[in-house]
C-alpha cells in the first residue's frame, strides 16, 4: 500500500537521510560509468556532488551537516570498485524468479492505481475505491513514510463502506493515527480527495504523460502541447551541475505561437519514438524559428539530424500538491496549530487570526507589516501574480527573497531570485544556504512552491494570498500552515478555480478557500475603491456584478485612457488595409471607446457537442485579443503584459468550445 500514497501523496513525505544518501550515491554511480571506477574519481565525484545545490537543500531541510553526509556516501564507495571489478564483464544468467514475482505485484498494483475511482453501474455514485489489503505487520509499517496516510485513507474512506477487511492488529493503530480527527475532518478528507482524483483523471485522459508516446508530434501540435519537426543547432553549453543550454530549430513554417512559451516544462524526446523522454526542462526564450531550453541532460551525443520534439509537461502543475496539503491539514501536530486550522476552516473559532478582504492590492500591506518588523510570506497560485506584486515593493525599496525557477521570474526580479543568488555568491555551504534563507523578512513564492526547504526552518508573521479567490482550497491551504495570521486577497465575483472535471466540479471542487471562509462575515473586509478601471469601464462592471458599490480612487483613475503616441499614423495605415472584415478594429482602438463589444457568432465552431446559441468559441475570440494587442504593442509605449491579460498554460490551446452557461458563470466579470 506504500506505493499507492506515494504515487499521490508524495507532497507531504519530508524525505529521510537515507533516501538521500542512496538518491546521491544513485547521482555518483551514473556518473562512475562514464568517468570510471577508480577511487580517486569516485572520491572526487562524492566531493562534487555533495556541494550541488539541490542536496544542500535537501541537507538543510533534514538538518544534516556536509562533512556527515559525505563521510556516510564515502563509506560506500569501496563497494562501487568491487562492483565494477567483479561485474564489468558480461554473463548470460536465467532472469531470477524474483523478477517475476515483482513484475506480477507491480501489475497488481497498476491495477489499483488505475481505478482508483469507483462509479457504479446504473447510477450515478462516485466514490473512492478500496485499496490492497494492508498488511498485518506492526514492524514494517513503523518505518513507512505513507503510514500515517495509509490510516487516514482506511478510517475516512474504507471504514465507513463498513466492507472492508482490517486486520485486527492494526485497527487499534489506525484509531491511534486518526483519533484527533472529528467526522467532518474525515468526510472533508474523503470529498477533496476523490475531487483530486477526478480532476486528475480528466487531465490525464487530456495531457496525460502517455500521450507523449501514444500521439505524433502532429496530434500534439494540433492540441496545443507540442512542438515537432525540430533539429538542435550548434553546441550544447553547461551552465551549471545539471543544466544545459540546448538551442532546436524549426525545419518547416514557424514556430506555433500559443503551443509553449517561456518557462514552460517540457520532455525532449525523438519523433520516430527511437529516443523518448530524453531529457526535461525549461524553455528559455522562443521566437518563429528557434527554441532555447534549458535541460536536465546534454544531448550532444545524440546523432546529429536527429528530428526532435518538445512536449508540454504538468510539472508542479499536477495534483500532488492537492493532495499531500490534503494530508498536512490532517496532521497530529504538536501545539494547537493544527487545531486551529481545522477550526477555521469548519467555521468553530475565528481565535486562528485571519482576514478576507476583497479587491485590494496587497503591496501596501506587505509595505506596512515590513515597516512594523514583520516577517511577510507573499505568495500567488501564478508567477505572474507574485512578481506583479514584488515589482511593486521593489521601487519602495523593500527587501525580499524570490523563490522559484528563474525561468518563471519576471526579469527585473530575477537577480532577487534564489537561484540567481545562489549562482553569483557561489552558495556551496550550508552555512552560506541558511544565511541567505534568513536574509530578507519578505519571502515570494508561488502556492505551488511551499515544499521548499526553507519551510522546514522558517516561520512567517504573516501570510498575504493574493487572487486567493482564483485557487483552489488544498493549495490555498499549504503557504497557511508556515505563517501565524493570514490575509486571503481577492474577488470570487471573477474567475473561480479552474476545474476540468465536470463531475469534480459537480461535487464543489470550484469552491475557492476564500469563498468557503467567506461565510465567516466577522473576518470579511469589503474594499470598495479600485484603481485598475476608468469610470466608464467600472460602470459595466458596477452594473452586471457590483450593485454600484465600486468606485474609482482619483479622478486621475477615473478618466484614464491608453495613450497611444502615434494615433493618427495608427488611423491612415488602417484606412489604406480596411476591408469588410477588418472595419471593427478602428472601433477597438479608439481610446475614447474604452468598452467595446465584438460579435463572434459568426466564428466556426470546431467541437460538435452544443448548438450554436449554448457555445461561446474561445479560441476565436483569443484570435481576436492577439490581433487587438500585436496593433496596439507597436504603437504603445504603455502596453504591459498588465495592460492586457494572457491565458494560463493550460488555457494555451487551440480551438475549444465550452457550454455557453459555464462560461457566463465563471469569465468576463
Amino acid at each position: 500500500m506504500f506505493a499507492s500514497f506515494n504515487n499521490g501523496l508524495q507532497a507531504s513525505d519530508k524525505g529521510s537521510r537515507q533516501m538521500l544518501i542512496g538518491t546521491m550515491l544513485h547521482d555518483i554511480f551514473q556518473k562512475a560509468t562514464t568517468q570510471g571506477f577508480g577511487g580517486d574519481v569516485l572520491q572526487k565525484l562524492a566531493l562534487q556532488t555533495v556541494h550541488v545545490p539541490k542536496y544542500l537543500k535537501e541537507m538543510y531541510q533534514l538538518n544534516l551537516s556536509q562533512a556527515d553526509v559525505m563521510q556516510e556516501v564515502g563509506e560506500y564507495l569501496p563497494s562501487f570498485e568491487k562492483w565494477a571489478r567483479d561485474s564489468m564483464i558480461p554473463t548470460h544468467q536465467q532472469e531470477p524468479q524474483w523478477i517475476s514475482e515483482l513484475l506480477k505485484i507491480r501489475n497488481g498494483l497498476s491495477f489499483y492505481l488505475s481505478n482508483v475511482v469507483h462509479k457504479s453501474n446504473g447510477s450515478k455514485e462516485i466514490k473512492l475505491s478500496a485499496l490492497p489489503t494492508m498488511i498485518a505487520d506492526k514492524q514494517a509499517c513503523k518505518f513507512c513514510s505513507q503510514f500515517r496516510n495509509c490510516a487516514l485513507y482506511s478510517r475516512s474512506v474504507e471504514q465507513p463502506s463498513g466492507s472492508f477487511y482490517i486486520p485486527s492488529e492494526m485497527a487499534p493503530i489506525i484509531e491511534n493515527q486518526t483519533e484527533h480527527l472529528k467526522d467532518s475532518h474525515l468526510q472533508y478528507f474523503n470529498l477533496w480527495y476523490l475531487m483530486c482524483c477526478l480532476e486528475g483523471q480528466s487531465k490525464e485522459s487530456k495531457n496525460g504523460r502517455k500521450n507523449i508516446w501514444m500521439l505524433s508530434a502532429a496530434e500534439r501540435e494540433d492540441n496545443g502541447q507540442c512542438i515537432g519537426d525540430l533539429i538542435r543547432t550548434g553546441s550544447v553549453q553547461p551552465l551549471a551541475e545539471g543544466q544545459y543550454l540546448h538551442t532546436f530549430h524549426r525545419q518547416s513554417g514557424n514556430i506555433p505561437a500559443i503551443n509553449l512559451a517561456t518557462g514552460d516544462r517540457v520532455v525532449v524526446s525523438g519523433e520516430d519514438k527511437k529516443f523518448l523522454a530524453l531529457s526535461s526542462g525549461f524553455i528559455r526564450d522562443v521566437n518563429e524559428n528557434n527554441i532555447t531550453c534549458i535541460l536536465d541532460r546534454s544531448l550532444a551525443k545524440i546523432p546529429q539530424g536527429t528530428i526532435f520534439r518538445l512536449d508540454h509537461e504538468e510539472g508542479g502543475g499536477g495534483l500532488d500538491a492537492h493532495l499531500g496539503n490534503l494530508s498536512k491539514l490532517m496532521e497530529n501536530s504538536p501545539g494547537r496549530r493544527i487545531a486551529m486550522r481545522l477550526k477555521v476552516l469548519f467555521f468553530q473559532s475565528t481565535t486562528y487570526a485571519h482576514r478576507i478582504q476583497k479587491s485590494v492590492p496587497p503591496s501596501p500591506q506587505v509595505r506596512i507589516l515590513y515597516a512594523c518588523g514583520f516577517s511577510v510570506l507573499l505568495t500567488s497560485y501564478t508567477h505572474s501574480a507574485v512578481d506583479n506584486i514584488l515589482l511593486k515593493l521593489k521601487r519602495f525599496q523593500v527587501g525580499f527573497l524570490r523563490l522559484g525557477r528563474t525561468q518563471k521570474i519576471h526579469p527585473e526580479i530575477q537577480k532577487f531570485g534564489e537561484e540567481e543568488i545562489l549562482q553569483a555568491k557561489s552558495i556551496k555551504t550550508l552555512s552560506g544556504l541558511e544565511e541567505l534563507y534568513n536574509s530578507q523578512p519578505v519571502v515570494g513564492t508561488t502556492c505551488m512552491g511551499v515544499n521548499h526547504p526553507i519551510f522546514t526552518r522558517r516561520r512567517f508573521d504573516f501570510c498575504i494570498v493574493d487572487e486567493a479567490s482564483q485557487i483552489s482550497q488544498p493549495i490555498c491551504l499549504g503557504p497557511l500552515f508556515f505563517a501565524d495570521r493570514f490575509v486571503l486577497v481577492g474577488d470570487h465575483q471573477q474567475l473561480p478555480p479552474l476545474v476540468q472535471s465536470a463531475e469534480a466540479r459537480e461535487l464543489g471542487m470550484s469552491e475557492s478557500l476564500f469563498k468557503r471562509l467567506e461565510k465567516n462575515q466577522d473576518a470579511v473586509v469589503n474594499l470598495t475603491v479600485q484603481y485598475r478601471m476608468n469610470s466608464k469601464i467600472m460602470s459595466l462592471s458596477n452594473k452586471l456584478v457590483y450593485e454600484g458599490r465600486l468606485e474609482c480612487a482619483s479622478e486621475r483613475v477615473s478618466t484614464a485612457t491608453v495613450q497611444l503616441p502615434q494615433l493618427k499614423s495608427l488611423k491612415l495605415e488602417l484606412e489604406i488595409r480596411e476591408t469588410p472584415e477588418t472595419a471593427w478594429i478602428k472601433d477597438v482602438l479608439e481610446p475614447s471607446n474604452p468598452v467595446v463589444f465584438l460579435n463572434t457568432e459568426n466564428v466556426s465552431f470546431p467541437k460538435a457537442g452544443y448548438t450554436q446559441a449554448e457555445t461561446v468559441n474561445l479560441a476565436g475570440t483569443r484570435r481576436l485579443s492577439a490581433h487587438v494587442y500585436s496593433s496596439l504593442s507597436d504603437r504603445s509605449s504603455l502596453m504591459t503584459d498588465e495592460h492586457v491579460g494572457k491565458p494560463a498554460s493550460d488555457q494555451r490551446l487551440q480551438p475549444m468550445v465550452v457550454p455557453l452557461s459555464e462560461y457566463n458563470s465563471s469569465a468576463g466579470k
